[in-house]
């Protein structure tokens, strides 16, 4: 409800949400860290504008981007790494302090197979939410704003995630990099006018303050300069910004949880509300982290620079080239009788008074100035040595001959290149892993009735058939999981090194050809299906084995 002051008039102060007020603060210091338009400088020098707001008159704006080559390498050596999840129960923390050692030990084998059930379940989640393209976006977002997000809610009785800019990311204290010790975390979004009245409206907000929530224009915090522009719409349709709070509660049994509520500028949409998890529904990489502050710096943001002066030095080249490349005629006008014949091929020139063979002293050619070499020299320079300090040389970036060399050893200069990357690698894993925690945190909140997991069970004629199984709520309160996270190279080198293993093997008679088979990866170059269905065609063709002694012979 709205506070009046003293006066008995209504502040700006006073209207406003206590949401709100917090949001205002969370805006004012990222726009003292200019974060709204470096997080937009970054974007659009990444996707190639990068001329905006300069007057060329008629000059072209060229330009040789090589921040996208060098990102798009640097991300793809991190994010090539296939990440899975895998649960596994913290036998200290569940036998520790138990006087009941025998019954403790005994919920310790039970937990081992609940989490083979978790196990699963994660898997099947991770091809639902697509999981691996989610996480190749998240490390693109870092490696150009700096920052990714993931925001986790539940839908449908599962928990499902969503992409947060960190433009729209505010926390209580900025300088805390630990995104779980956070006071409170807010979490703004554009929503139209009718989806957030139909909300407050369903948690009992009263008409009169439901027509407090209208549209606005407030854009400004979006990140990308296509975020600013929104269709224009009546007033029901027109959008408005939606501010979600999260922060920490302590019930009278010792118990924190994590609770929330929502709101507009004038209007809290929906009141405070227990989650039940006691994790925040966030993860949260940095791809390079700052000192006292919990954010991160992007790659693009310090190759910027030398993309401009590359760029203004490939704009006077092409000027100098446009004056001075091509030489110029001069003649005397008075001495030419149709001074258009000098630019028409084959076309017959008169002139007046003069003989033919003076000619060159009423036409001449100038001689272009010849232009320095340092101005090229300059830009490949500007644009290797950038590259180079950036790890992303020519051998980086993977210009290679795989012909001239065996796979281990294309790996081997690979790996080197990317050994800069290893914290990022590091990172790349710690966020994973805090999406487990999450997961397997909100799992245990949301299922009072017990967590649903789908199982393979067999049945009397020994064939394989899902099925559904519940696991007690009572057993995933008292289950105490440590999250590890299992790194699979999926890069084409890796997947050429493995077959030349395995074709080495079969050279040297280590396997047969049905082993070969059965050893190569699903998604090997070499046609596995078809190799398998040859087998397979063979087995059913060959007459059938012979038993005892003639077996033997």
């Amino acid at each position: 409800m709205f506070t009046r002051n003293g006066t008995g008039k209504r502040t700006e102060s006073d209207a406003t949400t206590e949401t709100w007020q917090r949001y205002e603060r969370g805006v004012s210091y990222h726009e003292r860290n200019n974060l709204y338009a470096q997080t937009d400088k970054n974007h659009r020098y990444f996707a190639g504008d990068q001329w905006r707001g300069a007057y060329l008159g008629s000059i072209s704006p060229v330009r040789f981007n090589f921040i996208k080559p060098t990102v798009l390498y640097k991300v793809s050596t991190v994010a090539q790494n296939t990440m899975s999840l895998h649960y596994e129960p913290n036998a200290f923390s569940m036998l520790a302090g138990q006087e009941n050692q025998e019954g403790a030990q005994l919920f310790l084998q039970a937990a081992e197979k609940i989490c083979q059930k978790l196990n699963g379940h994660a898997s099947r989640m991770w091809e639902k939410n697509k999981m691996d393209t989610v996480l190749w976006d998240c490390v693109l977002e870092a490696a150009i704003a700096g920052d990714a997000f993931l925001y986790f809610y539940e839908k449908d009785g599962e928990v499902v995630c969503e992409q947060v800019d960190t433009t729209n990311v505010y926390f209580g204290n900025e300088n805390e990099r630990d995104l779980q010790k956070q006071p409170y975390i807010l979490i703004a979004f554009r929503q139209t006018v009718e989806q957030v009245r139909r909300e407050a409206k369903q948690n009992g907000v009263p008409e009169d303050l439901l027509r407090q929530i209208v549209p606005d224009s407030d854009t400004a915090t979006q990140a990308g300069d296509s975020a600013k522009t929104e269709v224009e719409t009546d007033e029901d349709g027109g959008k408005c910004m939606v501010v979600l709070e999260l922060s920490r509660k302590t019930h009278k049994d010792g118990r924190s949880c994590v609770v929330s509520r929502k709101s507009t500028r004038y209007v809290e949409i929906q009141p405070e509300r227990d989650q039940g998890h006691a994790m925040y529904p966030m993860a949260h990489m940095a791809w390079e982290p700052i000192k006292g502050c919990c954010r991160g710096y992007g790659e693009v943001r310090f190759l910027i620079d030398n993309q401009i002066e590359e760029n203004k030095n490939l704009a006077r080249r092409a000027v100098a080239v446009m004056q001075s490349a091509y030489p110029k005629m001069i003649y005397r006008t008075d001495a030419i009788g149709d001074p258009e014949a000098l630019y028409k091929t084959g076309a017959s020139i008169g002139v007046n008074d003069m003989n033919a063979q003076d000619v060159q002293n009423y036409v001449r050619y100038l001689s272009p100035a010849s232009t320095s070499p340092d101005a090229y020299t300059l830009t490949e320079e500007l644009r290797e040595v950038t590259r180079n300090l950036a790890g992303a040389s020519e051998a980086a970036l993977g210009d290679i001959n795989p012909e001239n060399a065996s796979g281990k050893a294309i790996l081997a200069v690979r790996d080197a290149a990317a050994a800069p990357l290893s914290r990022q690698i590091a990172a790349y894993r710690q966020f994973v892993e805090d999406i487990g925690r999450v997961w397997f945190d909100m799992w245990a909140a949301y299922s009072p009735e017990g967590k649903a997991v789908l199982v393979t069970v067999t049945d009397a004629m020994g064939r394989e058939m899902q099925a559904v199984e519940i696991i007690p709520y009572e057993a995933m309160q008292r289950l105490k999981v440590h999250v590890n996270v299992d790194v699979s190279p999926s890069d084409a080198y890796s997947k050429y090194a493995v077959e030349q293993s395995l074709e080495n093997c079969l050279a040297n008679g280590w396997i047969t050809f049905e082993e070969y088979v059965e050893a190569l990866p699903a998604d090997s170059a070499a046609p596995k299906g078809k190799l398998t269905e040859i087998l397979q065609r063979r087995a059913m063709a060959a007459p059938p084995a012979l038993s005892g002694t003639e077996d033997r012979l």
